[in-house]
């Protein structure tokens, strides 16, 4: 038996506990990293392309999305088998600043009758995997698993494991995030065979919520690793132009945390077609609450409150 090849990559407990090693490359800060793979389901029109394109937006530009935190400007690639071009160009449209949005490579290919990319093709994995590196692509949205996969029965978990995990696999090797939109069925689970949730890292299910004053998104939380986010870091709302603005529900006025909730629920409000500046509702909660330290737009979008 001396020919057998010896197990790799072996420690123990005590030297991972001794050995200090560096933060990984996040994505958003203690929620994705790259070279996660992450399931987003959803019902049917609850926004599921709308979100992951201003989750693509924020990452590009590096700036929150929400409550969650973008490091540093990154490169995005939409695979969207689903949407037509002019509503798309409308979406993107009411975003306030192109910075930076050359950033997101866009493939549409619900618009050419004769091709689409199908990821259960070896070859299209290849083709796809190729613009990745070519384009330094870090990380990727599948619109959507539907729309971009052919398998003759998705309730099988043989045909997740032959045709999806290889591509899983390598992007994970690759360290490339990679985002699959897929379906909620009518238990509001995720459509198909548990072999797809199986191979990813994090398990999303996007939910439209409303409370007697908003309406607003959550993202719930199936499968994950447990970095720290507090659930309400994990809802949002959208404003009418398409930045995504963190959300929470009201609690007992007079208290610190009803002034963060008023500040975070309310800062993007328009008056008469233009947005308040931070400083003024600041300066008019401060006196009531007699707050005494500064805030900022990035205390009042990140929930911080370390300096008050």
């Amino acid at each position: 038996m001396s020919d057998i090849p010896e197990l790799k990559n072996v420690s123990n407990l005590k030297r991972l506990h001794m050995t200090k090693l560096d933060p990984p490359d996040w994505i958003f800060e203690n929620f994705m990293k790259k070279g996660d793979q992450v399931l987003l389901s959803g019902r049917t029109g609850e926004g599921k392309s709308l979100i992951t394109m201003l989750m693509a937006v924020s990452i590009a530009k590096g700036q929150p999305f929400g409550n969650l935190i973008v490091p540093k400007p990154m490169k995005a690639l939409i695979l969207d088998a689903e949407n037509d071009m002019y509503g798309i160009s409308l979406r993107i449209q009411k975003v306030e600043s192109f910075d930076d949005l050359d950033n997101i490579k866009y493939w549409w290919g619900s618009e050419d009758p004769d091709y689409t990319l199908n990821l259960c093709d070896p070859l299209d994995q290849q083709i796809i995997l190729k613009f990745i590196r070519d384009n330094d692509i870090d990380i990727v949205i599948f619109d959507n698993v539907f729309a971009l996969t052919y398998m003759e029965d998705y309730m099988s978990t043989q045909e997740y494991q032959a045709h999806i995990k290889p591509l899983v696999l390598e992007l994970k090797k690759q360290k490339v995030t990679g985002i699959y939109l897929h379906h909620l069925n009518k238990k509001d689970e995720e459509y198909g065979s548990i072999g797809m949730k199986l191979f990813m890292d994090l398990c999303i299910k996007l939910t439209k919520e409303q409370d007697e004053k908003n309406k607003y998104f959550q993202f719930l939380i199936s499968k994950a690793r447990a970095y720290g986010i507090e659930e309400e870091d994990l809802s949002f709302m959208v404003t009418e132009q398409n930045e995504v603005v963190p959300y929470v529900a009201e609690v007992v006025e007079g208290g610190k945390q009803h002034y963060l909730t008023y500040l975070k629920n309310n800062w993007h409000k328009v008056d008469g077609g233009q947005r308040k500046k931070i400083a003024q509702l600041t300066e008019e909660f401060k006196d009531k609450f007699e707050f005494k330290a500064d805030i900022s737009q990035h205390t009042v979008r990140t929930s911080y409150a370390k300096n008050w």
